[in-house]
């Protein structure tokens, strides 16, 4: 062999051509079955860092007790799956729509404000309908049937995703496990019942399939199609889901090149495309209708939500070590391959710019997340098992997770979240959803009581309001048409269960954030007389559902000073966001409108809308 240009001279024996050579085109075939079976892995950022490790035993006691600290985080957000609940009121909306669908009823959750129970019917229609086929189960084991949703739901999420991290990563599997314990953002996910974790879960196990090696161009294109069709569910169960499809196709252009790329890629957009609109279409609606309705909602929404915002969602999403894997990670990629660092760029940016300011919760990031979870992996394992100057952050990487046992700094989103102190934190939710399952559970007798004994129910805010209408239908009540006239009308809605009759008055109206006092002022005030609930000698016994009844000075506070009322015990606590609920029956007199009408007001309520849920689509704009 010619040491300057590195070919074989002509004639000699080696240079026989594969035909000739039997040996040779067996090692051929051999490497190229491998580079079939294994695209991904051949030239992967965990290859790489295999082929460095040096075996060194320095970095073996500092990797020992990170594995016994992220273990021990492991363990304790575990603790909290046995008690997923409900813990806001978009949660008992669903379930509420759900009975409504199994019964074959018009939509009641709303039906002062029809535009509210219309954005949850389009927006998580999916949900909704799964929801129902399971409504017999979850009639008959509410609280088994929610935690089954979830937990399926997240083995699924955590299986997929540590598939795909290994198929596109290469990775270790030890280190793809402690990658996603470090995001808390997966374990909390489950807590509570919502979308975002099982349309997740889809899109986790179509991105593993659709990274899956194959062989042949027939397995190829099945696979594609059946990747088509786990995407499309998922949308019609949320419809961020679509927002990974630009990381779907930056991974088939990493994988296949552009042209091969592109038949993959049709044949899995037309198959989720058609999958979405299939589901969609048997609740009469199109798959456009959820960006649509979801745009004039966040429209009417009167807080706008900070540039900040988003940050501080991904703060809570992934602990203090995750953060700094995640950067060792995506500098090795980088290094690497850079045609994998801009397919993770794509995935990331793609999913997040539809999002803007509008990143509410940390559960919105779970179908992106498993981008993410590859890099961590990657991070950790090259600071764990390398020789180079990565190895190093091995002890920085160790002692972040001390972070883990400091006092807690974080603050609430769908409960406690976590920037450190996450261990605490951990046992929080655990403690939290204990109470709350056994409290919901408590205010939801007392609700059915007070309806038993016709007595007035007055909610004071979004959560409450949700939770009175579920506990009274689930006792038995179904709400009637709006009586009255003007405003009065928009307050008070009717429950009958046979000859008995229930009033819930809601100081609460949707998408505004008005105040509660504003609320009252403006709807309740004005109409006590006119319900002839209240009178001005004798006071009625009203059951009060809210969410700042800590003491006198609370809702109540203000809603009954210099009445003379004395407070009679607290019945039951009801934990909500705040941790700080509380149901209470009590006499009410008349309201003092003089101090009401003082409170600052918000921007005008808003009217009823028609009800469109039985037209075949809704009509944007409104």
């Amino acid at each position: 062999m010619s040491r300057k240009t590195g070919k074989l001279p002509m004639g000699s024996k080696c240079g026989l051509s594969l035909r000739d050579d039997p040996i040779a085109r067996k090692s051929v075939d051999a490497a190229r079955r491998q580079r079939i079976d294994a695209p991904f892995a051949i030239s992967s950022p965990g290859a790489i860092v295999r082929a460095n490790h040096s075996g060194h035993r320095r970095w073996r006691p500092v990797a020992a007790i990170f594995a016994i600290t992220v273990g021990l985080f492991g363990i304790v957000q575990v603790l909290a799956l046995p008690f997923v609940g409900l813990t806001e009121g978009f949660q008992t909306m669903m379930m509420s729509m759900s009975w409504d669908m199994a019964m074959q009823n018009r939509v009641t959750a709303d039906l002062a404000y029809p535009f509210n129970a219309e954005f949850y019917y389009v927006s998580r229609y999916g949900m909704v309908t799964l929801l129902a086929l399971l409504q017999p189960w979850l009639a008959a084991y509410p609280a088994l049937g929610i935690s089954m949703v979830m937990l399926t739901s997240l083995v699924l999420y955590v299986v997929a995703t540590l598939v795909f991290a290994g198929h596109v990563f290469g990775t270790q599997r030890r280190w793809r496990t402690a990658a996603v314990v470090l995001a808390p953002v997966v374990a909390a996910s489950a807590y509570s019942l919502n979308d975002s974790l099982p349309s997740g879960a889809l899109v986790a196990a179509a991105l593993a399939l659709w990274t899956t090696p194959r062989r042949r161009t027939a397995m190829d294109l099945a696979g594609g199609a059946v990747t088509g069709l786990l995407l499309g569910l998922a949308i019609s169960l949320r419809f961020d889901a679509a927002f990974i499809l630009p990381g779907m196709a930056a991974l088939a252009w990493w994988r296949d090149g552009v042209r091969p790329a592109v038949i993959r890629i049709a044949l899995m957009g037309l198959v989720a495309l058609l999958a979405a609109s299939v589901v969609y279409g048997t609740g009469g609606l199109t798959i456009l209708d959820p960006p649509l309705i979801g745009r004039v909602a966040i429209g009417l929404w009167s807080e706008p939500i900070s540039l900040a915002h988003p940050l501080k969602v991904a703060a809570v999403s992934l602990s203090l070590p995750a953060w700094i894997a995640l950067v060792i990670g995506l500098w090795i990629i980088a290094r690497h391959d850079r045609r994998l660092a801009a397919t993770v760029a794509i995935a990331i940016a793609g999913y997040l710019l539809p999002y803007a300011t509008s990143l509410y919760q940390p559960r919105y990031l779970l179908p992106a997340l498993p981008f993410l979870i590859g890099p961590i992996a990657v991070g950790l394992a090259g600071a764990f098992t390398s020789d180079t100057a990565t190895g190093n952050m091995s002890r920085i990487l160790c002692t972040s997770t001390l972070a883990f046992f400091l006092p807690v700094v974080g603050g609430q989103s769908e409960g406690p979240r976590a920037v450190i102190g996450n261990v605490w934190n951990a046992i929080d939710w655990t403690i939290w959803l204990a109470r709350l399952r056994h409290d919901n559970a408590a205010a939801a007798q007392a609700i059915a009581a007070a309806g038993n004994d016709g007595q007035p129910i007055v909610s004071t805010g979004w959560s409450e309001e949700r939770l009175v209408h579920l506990a009274l239908v689930d006792a038995g009540f179904r709400p009637l048409p709006l009586d009255g006239t003007g405003r009065c009308r928009l307050a008070k809605q009717r429950y009958r269960r046979g000859g008995q009759v229930v009033d819930h008055i809601r100081l609460d109206v949707p998408f505004t954030g008005a105040s509660t006092q504003r609320v009252h002022a403006v709807l309740v005030a004005p109409c006590w007389q006119t319900w002839g609930i209240l009178s001005a000698r004798t006071p009625s016994v009203v059951t009060f559902v809210t969410a700042s009844l800590d003491r006198p000075t609370g809702v109540l506070g203000w809603l009954t000073q210099g009445s003379g009322v004395n407070w009679r015990p607290l019945v039951v606590t009801l934990p909500t966001d705040e941790i700080a609920a509380r149901v209470a029956t009590m006499p009410l007199p008349p309201p003092h409108r003089d101090r009401l009408d003082a409170v600052t007001a918000r921007p005008p309520l808003l009217a009823p809308r028609p009800l469109l849920l039985g037209a075949p689509r809704f009509l944007p704009g409104f």
